[in-house]
């Protein structure tokens, strides 16, 4: 993941390896039309839970490198950081940018 890159390849990306992956219960993410976002299964009660913007970077951080796309005298230079930048997950849980990968997913209502 870079900071300074283009934030739909960014969140395509994201969603992407959602769609590929599975939580912490070994269930399929999927989403929900009713609670407007992506899903998870709860690993104590067995239900289904929205991911938080909390829950995402923790898996954006588990499955990706993070890093951020500087420019310099002398070109592009991608430095590896630790954190994503403030407020990311929230934005990329916006409409605008899961309407782009909805269709990767199964709908619970």
């Amino acid at each position: 993941m870079t900071r300074g890159g283009d934030i739909s390849q960014t969140v395509g990306s994201v969603f992407i390896m959602f769609a590929n992956q599975t939580d912490r219960t070994g269930a399929k993410f999927s989403f929900s039309r009713s609670k407007r976002g992506l899903m998870e299964v709860d690993p104590i009660f067995g239900n289904s839970i929205r991911v938080t913007p909390a829950s995402l970077e923790r898996y954006i951080k588990e499955w990706f490198c993070l890093g951020e796309l500087l420019s310099t005298s002398t070109g592009k230079v991608i430095v590896i950081v630790d954190q994503l930048p403030k407020m990311a997950t929230q934005l990329w849980g916006q409409g605008r940018f899961i309407a782009q990968v909805a269709e990767l997913f199964e709908f619970l209502d």
